[in-house]
């Protein structure tokens, strides 16, 4: 195992180290309808040692395009210097709207400084009733339809002022990417998976904002992709390589199960005590690291069930993959398996918990409140933990 050395400490949130994009490749084949990318970084340099389960904070930069923008409507020199509060640092005008403001949606306070600098009339009372008490429901609508350049297009008259916008917008937040390598098979490299999020709003398009950055705006080669750890306290693999573990990642949730199985196969983890349910839309399009996932099937270090949702009428999650498989899960977890579950926490997580309980009911014959109660009990004693999101 890896200790944190003192080295590990300098790296965080506000000062982050600075890593070479050094692989980008995507998983999805041709004809997919998602784009999901393996990204590896380089931390040569750092001292930073992480763990399987862990994360990466990655402080992604605005689009450029962004910020052009803002300045072109507002005839600002992008050269002027401002004061951020919150780092207590003076930066250009322009590398404060690239990297530290979240120009992906504006807020209330905003929209007030635009209503306040606004000339009398109806622009000036249709955005006033919009953030009046009672029209809650139609100002998120608004705030999600238009981004801040936008909205600063779509008030010229409104003449604001570079501080109107360092005071009033929310901070540029990193983004977690769970871990999907071991270093002690990468070393310096961490590999991630990627999903590139594209979609249009009123036919306006829309880039999310780190998968851009690290998908699009970064060159591989190039030493900037600003990064810290984010170490996990219990979404961590057990150190006896004979308790079985399960997991279960659909789509992106998959990463931290690669990371798992390449320390445990470096571990000698012992034959058929790892089980991982994975689900995507396609098998054809969508089944990724297939390769790297059967190669361990086939040498009896993996249990591998599959649930393509598309490739058939009715739709097939990974939920309905354990309930096919419910007496072998109760078996697996009656012996003391841990199990693991990563990925969308709206729906994902919550369905295959509500699948764990109904397993867990008919299998033990118990009541589904017993049965709830009893996997409360399992994750007080980390034995089924979960990192979603």
């Amino acid at each position: 195992m890896y200790t944190f050395s003192a080295m590990t400490l300098k790296y965080d949130r506000t000062n982050p180290f600075l890593a070479k994009l050094v692989l980008r490749e995507r998983l999805n084949k041709t004809g997919s309808t998602k784009e999901t990318w393996h990204v590896v970084i380089d931390l040569e340099g750092s001292g930073l040692t992480y763990r399987p389960g862990d994360s990466f904070g990655i402080l992604p930069h605005n689009d450029p395009k962004l910020v052009d923008a803002i300045l072109a409507s507002c005839q600002w020199d992008g050269d002027l210097s401002v004061f951020d509060e919150r780092s207590h640092s003076h930066f250009s005008l322009r590398e404060w709207l690239l990297k530290k403001a979240n120009l992906a949606s504006c807020t209330r306070k905003f929209l007030l400084e635009i209503i306040m600098r606004l000339p009398e009339g109806e622009k000036k009372e249709e955005l006033r009733k919009l953030t009046e008490a009672g029209n809650e429901d139609d100002l998120k609508k608004f705030i999600h339809s238009w981004n801040v350049p936008e909205v600063i297009a779509l008030y010229p008259e409104a003449a604001l002022h570079p501080n109107d916008l360092v005071t009033s917008l929310q901070p540029l937040l990193p983004r977690l990417y769970s871990i999907a390598s071991a270093q002690s098979c990468e070393g310096n490299h961490v590999h991630f998976t990627v999903s590139r999020v594209r979609y249009d709003v009123a036919g306006r398009k829309r880039l999310g904002i780190c998968s851009h950055f690290l998908c699009d705006m970064i060159e591989v080669g190039a030493p900037k992709v600003p990064v810290y750890l984010q170490s996990t306290r219990d979404f961590i693999l057990p150190e006896d390589t004979s308790v079985p573990v399960i997991m279960i990642g659909p789509g992106t949730g998959v990463a931290p199960f690669r990371a798992f199985m390449q320390e445990r196969v470096h571990r000698k983890v012992q034959p058929q005590k790892s089980w991982l349910f994975f689900g995507e839309r396609h098998r054809e399009h969508d089944f990724f690291y297939e390769e790297y996932w059967q190669q361990l099937v086939s040498l009896g270090l993996l249990r591998l069930d599959l649930a393509f949702s598309r490739d058939q009428e009715e739709k097939v999650y990974v939920q309905h993959k354990l309930w096919e498989n419910r007496e072998e899960v109760w078996r697996w977890i009656q012996d003391g398996a841990k199990i693991y579950v990563c990925g969308d926490a709206e729906r994902m997580a919550k369905d295959v918990d509500n699948c764990l309980q109904q397993i867990v009911s008919e299998q033990a014959k118990i009541s589904l409140d017993a049965a709830k109660a009893f996997l409360t009990g399992l994750r007080r004693e980390k034995q089924y933990l979960r990192d979603v999101y």
